[in-house]
């Protein structure tokens, strides 16, 4: 706990033993028969009103230390959080939707903040007002006090069940506001392919499906405390009234004081409020451990493992030698690669084919790490993968897809992400221009510093494709990986592209590992591996293939071939 949550605690304790004397003050001045002398009236007027203001300059003290504390508490989970999301595994996200998992990050955090900074202090503060005022009580009048000990003690016994209630409801309404972000952010990222398909009524019906669902969540909670709350309300009035009625019978006969039915009176409306919060505490917590079983299901997710037993000097050696050997990995039981072994030599340029779905872009994950192999292993330089650091072996690569990896922000901003080390601008400069994007840039109105938009939606598909060439190409790394990267660039700048990478080559640089579509991207690689049936079944340069592997010269003629055209 923080100091300004312990100490908010402790104003408040102390201010509800103020507010507990107020009562007895009151007491002495009806009682007294001291109050027919103005002067003593008017002073304990004066320490009535003197302690009121004291106590809720307490109050308001106490309450804003504590939502301080509060708030910071909440940025912390939700750094932790966020930082827990940035390291777990690819697979964790396979079936995971971006804005639910948005939605635990921000709204069950706001109800964990909620019920630490109004529930737990309120709780606290009322369970000491309670005791306090009821030792109070039985002091005044043993009697009275077991009268309303006796009664209040019903509105508890009534909350346990709600409780039960509202955490079932509050873990639906959670799941379903997670549910509507998800769809919302969805349909948000994917509108302009439900513009170009005119699925705006399906979408919206699907939307609308869930806005019914949480609408009708909702009534039952309010259906539920509208019924409550008034019967609580009623018991409560009723209360009162018996003691009223029962203690101007007992002043008539002289045996309690017209100041200690008062007292009384001021106590009992002192304790409403914490009686009820004390009731309503078991509801809360039953909300708050609703809201946060989401937030514990990612806290306790095991992360990405990352070890420090191999000099990073060694992994950033340029004379490098990646190999994957006898690796298998499925996708939730689904095999995708069966016993394949591949290797990746410094300064050369390797291709990977196959049809769509083979395994392609697997075999990518598994080099970068995205995924762990299920059977096999990954080596570089014979060394085991794991036994790198993670951060740093992803160091090693450079990888542009066909997705689109743009963020929101500038131009520099997206060439510098995720570099250790921030290049000169002549290097940027540079790079723009073995990109082929150079001459775009410089005609943009802020050049470097110009915003792209949200995921490049203010960039052409082409200047998206090669800005992304151009961050690959600053970074400098051993493993150049291209993954359908020169899909979308026209014919122009393919060719200044492919230059590039032949200078890269040529000084031995990089290793170049290209997965492509276009033969004449492809035909010119050292080795090509052919992937089918989810294993290798052959490997060489395009005209070995081409005389040994019979399905690949079918798959160069029926694809590759068919693209070219």
């Amino acid at each position: 706990m923080s100091w300004q949550f312990i100490l908010g605690l402790i104003l408040g304790i102390f201010g509800t033993f103020i507010e507990v004397l107020i009562p007895l003050i009151v007491r002495q001045f009806i009682d007294g028969k001291t109050h027919i002398s103005a002067h003593i009236n008017f002073r304990l007027v004066a320490v009535i009103v003197l302690t009121i203001i004291f106590s809720a300059i307490i109050s308001a003290f106490c309450q804003y230390l504590i939502s301080v504390a509060g708030n910071l508490k909440i940025a912390e989970v939700r750094m932790e959080i966020e930082q827990k999301l940035l390291t777990l595994p690819m697979s964790f996200f396979t079936n995971q939707k971006s804005g639910q998992l948005s939605s635990h990050l921000i709204n069950d955090a706001e109800v964990v903040q909620d019920f630490m900074t109004s529930s737990i202090p309120a709780t606290i503060n009322s369970l000491i007002a309670v005791l306090g005022s009821f030792i109070v009580l039985f002091h005044l009048d043993w009697q009275l006090t077991v009268f309303i000990v006796l009664s209040f003690s019903l509105i508890i016994l009534i909350a346990y069940p709600i409780g039960k209630i509202s955490e079932k409801l509050s873990l639906t309404t959670q799941n379903k506001l997670s549910e509507l972000s998800g769809q919302s952010t969805e349909n948000i990222y994917n509108i302009r392919s439900i513009k170009l398909n005119n699925a705006y009524r399906p979408v919206l019906l699907n939307f609308k499906q869930v806005v019914v669902e949480l609408f009708k969540v909702s009534n039952k909670t309010d259906r539920i405390f509208s019924i409550v709350g008034p019967i609580q309300t009623v018991f409560t009035l009723g209360i009162i009234l018996l003691i009223i009625i029962y203690g101007s019978i007992r002043v008539q006969q002289a045996s309690l004081s017209i100041g200690t039915l008062v007292s009384f009176l001021i106590y009992l409306f002192q304790v409403i409020e914490p009686i009820n919060m004390l009731g309503n505490f078991y509801t809360s917590y039953k909300q708050a451990k609703g809201a946060t079983l989401e937030l514990n299901k990612i806290l306790n997710t095991p992360g990405e493992k990352s070890v420090y037993q191999v000099n990073s000097q060694i992994l950033f050696a340029k004379n490098s030698c990646l190999t994957l050997k006898n690796a298998s990995f499925s996708y939730q039981k689904e095999p995708v690669l069966q016993n394949i072994s591949l290797s990746f030599n410094s300064g050369q340029k390797i291709a990977i084919v196959g049809s769509s779905g083979a395994g392609k872009t697997t075999i990518i994950n598994l080099l970068t790490r995205l995924y762990e192999l299920n059977e096999g292993q990954l080596l570089l330089n014979s060394v085991s993968a794991t036994n790198y650091d993670l951060n740093t072996w992803r160091n090693l690569f450079a990888v542009v897809t066909q997705e689109n990896t743009i963020i929101s922000g500038s131009i520099y901003l997206n060439l510098t992400f995720g570099l250790t080390a921030i290049p000169e601008e002549s290097d940027i400069w540079v790079a723009l221009d073995k990109a082929n994007l150079l001459e775009d840039v410089q005609k943009m109105p802020n050049g470097l510093q110009t915003l792209v938009g949200e995921q490049g939606i203010g960039l052409s598909g082409g200047q998206r494709q090669r800005l992304q060439i151009a961050r690959a190409y600053l970074r400098q790394a051993n493993f150049l990986i291209l993954d359908e990267a020169t899909s979308n660039l026209d014919p122009n700048s393919e060719k200044i592209i492919t230059n590039t990478l032949n200078e890269l080559l040529a000084n031995h640089q990089t290793t170049l590992i290209v997965i492509a579509h276009r033969l004449s991207t492809i035909v010119d690689s050292d080795k090509i591996y052919f992937l089918d049936n989810h294993q290798i079944t052959g490997s060489g340069t395009h005209q070995e293939l081409m005389q040994l592997v019979p399905k690949y010269k079918q798959f160069v003629n029926e694809e590759l071939l068919a693209v070219e055209k």
